[in-house]
């Protein structure tokens, strides 16, 4: 009786450290998939455009390297523009948006427009379109000199890497999350394992007594 108990013991200590595992997988696989198109020169000034092609990257750039969203790989995008022919006016459209969504398999798209107000003063403007119904999930604006539009690129990001994760929930704090007490329990197991195979394989009928003092903790 004794190594069935133990095997219990050991099996449940097995499947209760590989949980965290798991649910760490199933995380990563429902992970935001998102791309950016290229953004719309608004300011009438051609030497403008590689920003309006530098700015979503940049924006996807950051989105990326928090490790909390999955990125369309680029030339998978470019193919995707290529073979739904759109025209530049398309691309700013939050519905063909997410036509372009879905072709890459992605679950949110960002498109933009960069404007010029003044002398020095650029205007971005940023949309996330959810792929799944057009709608808009958030539209920021950033407004500064050509030397902060990296800066407010970043700022485009942080402000949309808040709609699309989510905040992680409070750990919970119980017994069963304490390390000690999953060693306790595969000790316990195995001394129990070790009485039933010292026993010669017999059942035998004994008093066990096991005394397990456990350090003062607060939950």
């Amino acid at each position: 009786m004794y190594k069935y108990i133990s095997i219990v013991l050991i099996l449940a200590h097995f499947t209760l450290c590989v949980q965290p595992l798991l649910a760490n997988q199933r995380q990563k696989q429902s992970k935001v998939i998102i791309t950016a198109v290229p953004f719309k020169n608004k300011t009438n000034d051609e030497s403008m455009d590689h920003f309006a092609s530098q700015i979503p990257d940049r924006i996807i750039a950051v989105l990326g390297g928090s490790g909390q969203l999955r990125i369309v790989d680029h030339v998978r995008l470019e193919g995707a523009l290529g073979e739904l022919k759109l025209v530049k006016t398309d691309l700013f459209d939050p519905r063909r948006a997410a036509e372009i969504g879905n072709k890459v398999g992605a679950t949110a798209v960002i498109v933009g427009q960069i404007s010029k107000w003044g002398e020095n003063l650029f205007s971005i403007e940023a949309i996330l379109v959810s792929v799944e119904d057009g709608t808009i999930i958030d539209a920021e604006v950033a407004q500064g000199s050509i030397s902060q539009i990296l800066e407010n690129c970043d700022k485009i990001a942080f402000a949309f890497e808040k709609e699309l994760v989510p905040p992680p929930p409070p750990p919970t704090k119980t017994i069963f999350s304490k390390w000690w007490f999953w060693a306790l329990t595969a000790g316990v197991g195995a001394g129990i394992y070790f009485i039933a195979s010292s026993s010669g394989g017999e059942e035998k009928v004994a008093d066990v007594s096991i005394t397990i003092t456990l350090p003062k903790t607060n939950y």
